[in-house]
Parts: C-alpha cells; sequence; structure tokens
C-alpha cells in the first residue's frame, strides 16, 4: 500500500480507534524482562493509545511512537499532553526514519498492510540493540484447507488493502531470512462471537459461502503476538 493510501485511510475519524487489545501486549512485554532504562519503538503507533500505555508500564523506559501518518501524530500528541506521561515522544515518519537502537521493537496490526515486510523487517532489526526484540501482532493463517482460503478471505473484508497474511510456517521462515535466530509466538482467540455488526455480517456472508459453522473457524481465527531475535 503507498504512503499516500496509509495516510488517506488513517487520517480520519476511523484513524483514532484502538487497534489492538494492550492486555495480552503488555503481558507479553512482562514475559521479556526487558533492561533497566529500556527503549522501545512503538512502529506504527497510530494514535498512541498502547504506545502510552506501555510508557505508563515502564516508567524507567524511553519510549518512541513513529507513524507514517501526520494527523495520527497529532492525536498522539494530545493524549500524551492529556495523560501526563513524559517518557514517551511520537515522531512522523516510516522504516527509513528510525534511528538509535532499541530494546524492544513493536509492530502491532501493521505488518499486515506492508506488501513487502522482508526489507523492513530487516530494517528493524538493524536497529534492535545485541539481545533486543522485535515483537508484532498478525492472525497467521492455517497451513491446510479450507482454513487458509477462508481465514484469508475473512482477514481481507475485515481489514481491506492488506496484502500480507502468512502461516506461522511462512513467518519462521522470512524472519529467519532477514537475520533472526530464534521466534516464538502465543496465540489469543479473535472473539468471533462479540464483533460488531457489520464485521459479524461479513463473517456470516463468508460462512455461507463457505458452507461452514462458526464453530469450526473459531480455531482458525486467532491473533498471534510472534517475538523473534
Amino acid at each position: 500500500m503507498s504512503l499516500k493510501r496509509v495516510r488517506a485511510l488513517f487520517s480520519g475519524e476511523g484513524g483514532a480507534r484502538r487497534f489492538q487489545d494492550p492486555a495480552p501486549v503488555l503481558a507479553e512485554i512482562a514475559r521479556l524482562r526487558l533492561p533497566a532504562n529500556t527503549r522501545i519503538l512503538d512502529f506504527g503507533c497510530g494514535a498512541g493509545q498502547t504506545t502510552l500505555d506501555i510508557a505508563a508500564a515502564y516508567r524507567d523506559a524511553e519510549v518512541v511512537g513513529l507513524d507514517v501518518t501526520p494527523a495520527q501524530i497529532e492525536r498522539a500528541e494530545r493524549a500524551r499532553a492529556a495523560s501526563g506521561i513524559s517518557n514517551v515522544r511520537f515522531l512522523e515518519g516510516d522504516g527509513g526514519d528510525v534511528s538509535g537502537e532499541f530494546d524492544l521493537i513493536l509492530l502491532l496490526a501493521v505488518i499486515q498492510f506492508v506488501a513487502k515486510p522482508r526489507p523492513l523487517l530487516r530494517e528493524l532489526r538493524e536497529h534492535l540493540r545485541p539481545g533486543g526484540t522485535l515483537l508484532f501482532t498478525t492472525v497467521p493463517l492455517p497451513s491446510d484447507e479450507p482454513g487458509h482460503s477462508f481465514t484469508r478471505a475473512v482477514m481481507g473484508r475485515f481489514i481491506p488493502e492488506t496484502p500480507t497474511w502468512l502461516t506461522l510456517e511462512a513467518w519462521d521462515e522470512l524472519l529467519f531470512d532477514v537475520g533472526f535466530t530464534r521466534t516464538a509466538y502465543t496465540l489469543n482467540p479473535w472473539r468471533l462471537r462479540e464483533l460488531p455488526p457489520q464485521r459479524a455480517e461479513t463473517l456470516a456472508e463468508e460462512l455461507r459461502r463457505y458452507g461452514l459453522e462458526l464453530e469450526q473457524v473459531e480455531p482458525w481465527i486467532q491473533i498471534a503476538l510472534i517475538t523473534a531475535r
């Protein structure tokens, strides 16, 4: 997706909503046992809600939120000012604008928008300190059919204009290819029975099209938190 298109998508009021449940992210970060005075980059921070949650949880950390959409950075700055949280700053930019080294780099609900993730992942890896961690979220595609095709169809409709949905095996291969040597993941169910009306209707349409029941597809559509070192 082009930079112009990304900015157009997220400049409107829809961009102000929270795209990521912070609870599993904070739990995953806690398991990493980050060093004191850690540096954290939230790449594609959006309106900064989760970035601020992380900064509040790690007051001795230096937290940077980076996003390509000026309107999102403006929202994040307003939220930061209202919160009084002082160990976070927000910057406009993309992969080529990352500077310095970090103990943790986050891509939360971002990677699916990146048509060619390999160069970005390689670039971000170069900005990790020794022993640092990349943490990103995605919905991995099942390896087998019909789960693979069904999940790809549903996610393409839930989040339009997202070219990158891969299996866990494909993510591993890509991460190792760009230089990471260890990967791990945790899975959290997407609460399909609690979807907003528009997405619930989309899901129902795809269930009818594939001749499937909700109980069959619930194990397929899960949110993965993938770590790479």
